[in-house]
């Protein structure tokens, strides 16, 4: 465990700031995700979600999602890459609303279970008593 008055000795060498500014310079050039990319990444997200059973609790996210990704297409022709871009990004961000919704109804349905499981044996041992 690192402690605060660990942190006010370190030293970083005469390489830290070089080792800094060659970090910097490496995350400064990551490269842009094509349009066609980002459509993709949305597609597999859609799919994913279908497979998760999302449409079960959540349809009106996947609704808008797949609009989205229906305008993203759409704009794949267009001359604004980065409107393609946004709109695929909103489709991903609908899906992934979309899948934590089901996530919690099902962690919501699966505790009222063991909740009712649990009611059960404690109405069995009171009744052992």
């Amino acid at each position: 465990m690192i402690r605060m008055k660990n942190l006010r000795s370190f030293h970083v060498g005469p390489w830290g700031p070089a080792v800094l500014a060659f970090a910097l310079a490496a995350c400064s050039s990551t490269p842009t995700v094509t349009p066609q990319g980002a459509v993709n990444f949305a597609v597999a997200q859609l799919s994913d979600a279908q497979r998760h059973y999302v449409s079960d609790y959540d349809p009106q996210a996947l609704r808008q999602a797949r609009a989205k990704l229906a305008e993203a297409r759409k704009a794949l022709g267009g001359e604004d890459p980065q409107q393609v871009r946004d709109l695929a990004a909103e489709s991903v961000l609908l899906v992934q609303v979309g899948t934590i919704k089901a996530e919690l109804a099902r962690t919501i349905a699966n505790r009222d279970k063991v909740q009712r499981h649990i009611d059960a044996l404690k109405a069995l041992a009171g009744e052992q008593q």
